[in-house]
């Protein structure tokens, strides 16, 4: 199911993007994750012309950033296969790709972390 997606994803991204072109967007891993070359390069492609693109994550150390986020997953489910997903969102060379920069997270509030990303536009 998660390789059938991963071509509507990718143009969700784009559809996006077009319909909204003064938002503040939260794609979530599952939108900047590929393992086909092809569809990386045209997400790729879409997200170029964008500066303020941001992964947060909740620490530099992506063993601690997959913890942290199994603690704060356990609150929803127990489900061992969606903790693997997100191990592999966490460990996937995509998000630091199309990044233009990564905020660290931990322990940090919202309000912390939305006047981090607005310092830095």
């Amino acid at each position: 199911m998660y390789a059938y997606w991963k071509p509507f994803e990718a143009y969700a991204v784009k559809r996006i993007l077009e319909d909204y072109k003064h938002a503040v967007i939260d794609f979530g891993a599952g939108h900047s994750v590929y393992e086909d070359i092809k569809l990386f390069q045209q997400v790729e492609k879409t997200l170029k012309p964008y500066q303020s693109l941001f992964l947060l994550l909740p620490s530099t150390d992506k063993e601690e950033s997959i913890q942290i986020l199994h603690q704060r997953l356990l609150q929803i489910t127990d489900d061992n296969d969606v903790f693997e997903l997100n191990k592999h969102f966490v460990t996937h060379p995509s998000n630091q790709k199309l990044a233009k920069q990564t905020i660290y997270t931990k322990e940090k509030s919202a309000d912390t972390v939305a006047e981090e990303i607005i310092l830095s536009i």
